[in-house]
């Protein structure tokens, strides 16, 4: 059965990857996953036959109520939104390893004192992404084809590492999914290769895109508890050739691990390097990616310091348009796009997480990479009550705090601006049904 496949991937290679086509990639992985992993399929929730594979499986049903406080220094009016988002889900139980997986995502505004379209330069409220939405966020068919390795067609998320250069945005309303194919070989081993390729991309923003995406990861755990990774994201934007959003290749290396100081005490380290070239139609000049940190953790709280820098050229900064852009640098949101001289970030960390309670709390101070001047620090809290396994509530407060003189214009000029403070606090509830 796998030789047929193979074989017909390799007779009709499909045209348009810069490489050697989506074919001779689902050929290679196949032929490598055989190699390291037999033939022998996975069996967990295998079923008799396809039809009871389709009718039995996993539900899933959650709802989120929000609500968000925006106040902007660069915008007259306070923001005021309250939203609701419900997802409902289900993965079929799978047959000689073939199932399905989908995931039905409604988002609403149940009051929008707010803007919810970055293109939009000229609203007197602050700017959050919190589109009225309702679409199919996964719709694939996954493959186990071997113990650890699957293939998925169709539309999905992705998570990869640390969701940094390629993320699904849960936080948000509505979340980034991708529509291609996508294989992982080894999942849970020491040495573990993840491939995928993607036709179309949808934004929070809720815009479908076209694009020609490639990602490539690999990560071997050398030592237990220690792991080398390599990745590669390949995008070319086919609808835009602009200076200000153009296409591009990051390739990175990354090595974390943890050592353990005591029986309750590990320490927890990450050294990840990365660089940014001009790829396909883009114009992009080279820029830098550098992150270090350190944590000592227990099994109920952390204390950690890091400092992450995204270089620019004086032009534009790193260009990071399929990450995860909340919460990192902040969760007030002044730093998703990075400045023309790039953004030095440097913050400590510290949490709790009981049974019950938790919290965490972030203190950050920004500037630019190029000549280290101050941009602003900002104070971000967050407070979990768990009420049962099914129902959190969760506070959050962002505070940024400009050194920056705030410009007139940013009430005309762009939809958020770093040189002007802001403060953002959530108030949810998360209820899973199933």
């Amino acid at each position: 059965m796998y030789l047929a496949i193979l074989t017909r991937l390799q007779a009709k290679p499909m045209p348009g990857h810069r490489l050697f086509g989506l074919g001779g990639w689902i050929s290679l992985f196949v032929s490598v996953s055989l190699l390291l992993s037999g033939a022998a399929l996975a069996q967990p929730k295998e079923a008799a036959d396809f039809q009871s594979a389709l009718t039995t499986g996993t539900p899933e049903l959650s709802i989120r109520i929000r609500s968000e406080t925006m106040r902007d220094d660069g915008k007259p009016e306070q923001g005021n939104g309250l939203m609701q988002r419900s997802q409902l889900g289900w993965r079929s139980n799978s047959h000689h390893g073939l199932g399905f997986r989908l995931l039905l995502v409604s988002s609403t505004q149940l009051n929008s004192e707010f803007n919810d379209d970055s293109s939009v330069k000229t609203s007197d409220y602050p700017w959050t992404p919190a589109k009225d939405e309702t679409d199919f966020t996964e719709a694939f068919v996954f493959w186990n084809m071997t113990e650890g390795t699957a293939l998925k067609f169709g539309r999905q998320k992705l998570d990869l590492d640390r969701t940094r250069f390629v993320g699904p945005n849960e936080f948000r309303q509505t979340q980034r999914f991708y529509q291609g194919v996508s294989g992982e070989l080894a999942k849970g081993q020491p040495l573990n290769v993840f491939v995928g390729y993607f036709l179309k991309e949808r934004g929070p923003d809720t815009l479908e895109r076209e694009t020609d995406f490639t990602v490539f990861r690999a990560s071997y755990e050398w030592l237990p508890g220690h792991t080398l990774l390599g990745s590669a994201y390949l995008h070319d934007r086919k609808t835009s050739s602009s200076a200000t959003a153009p296409s591009n290749k990051i390739q990175t290396v990354r090595a974390d691990g943890k050592i353990a100081t005591s029986s309750d005490y590990h320490l927890k380290y990450l050294v990840e390097s990365g660089r940014q070239s001009s790829y396909a139609n883009g114009t992009i000049a080279d820029t830098k990616y550098l992150q270090y940190g350190t944590s000592i953790n227990a099994p109920t709280h952390f204390l950690g310091v890091y400092q992450e820098t995204l270089g620019g050229n004086g032009t534009i900064g790193f260009y990071n348009p399929l990450g995860l852009l909340h919460p990192t640098q902040g969760w007030a949101d002044k730093f998703n796009s990075t400045p023309a001289k790039g953004v030095q970030d440097t913050w400590l960390s510290t949490g709790y997480n009981g049974s019950q309670w938790g919290f965490q709390v972030d203190y950050h101070q920004f500037k630019t990479a190029t000549d280290l001047a101050a941009l602003g620090k900002e104070l971000d809290v967050r407070l979990d009550w768990r009420f049962s396994k099914k129902l959190l509530f969760r506070a959050e407060l962002a505070n940024y705090v400009s050194d920056q003189s705030c410009p007139a214009s940013a009430a005309t000029s762009t939809h958020i601006s770093n040189a002007c403070s802001m403060k953002r606090v959530w108030l949810n509830m998360n209820y899973s049904v199933w």
